[in-house]
């Protein structure tokens, strides 16, 4: 599990770095899922049961989706339109885009 919490430092650091105004803009969330797709291509690249860590992975992922990405305000959607859509919609994608990512590398 030490691989990937190393490649999630990336991660963890692009999206503290967006956070620091408490909001956070489309682009800077597309930013982040460039991170997660480099985390899941180390992954993919130095482990030799990828399948094996796709799931722990995705739970990483989303649990830092959850402490750093859900709480800011995205500037320019309404409150009530980000926390019922927007939010469940961005957090869905993380594991299509891991997926997506090992599948290019090939698995």
């Amino acid at each position: 599990m030490t691989a990937l919490r190393d490649s999630l430092e990336d991660v963890v650091l692009k999206v503290e770095e967006s956070a620091k105004d408490g909001k956070i803009t489309l682009p800077e969330i597309w930013g982040m899922f460039g991170e997660i797709s480099n985390a899941a291509a180390v992954l993919s690249n130095t482990l030799e049961d990828k399948e094996a860590h796709f799931e722990p992975l995705c739970k990483e992922l989303e649990k830092i989706y959850d402490k750093y990405i859900a709480p800011l305000d995205l500037i320019g959607v309404p409150d009530f339109l980000e926390k019922r859509l927007v939010d469940p919609w961005v957090k869905s994608m993380i594991r299509p885009w891991v997926a997506m990512v090992y599948s290019a590398l090939g698995e």
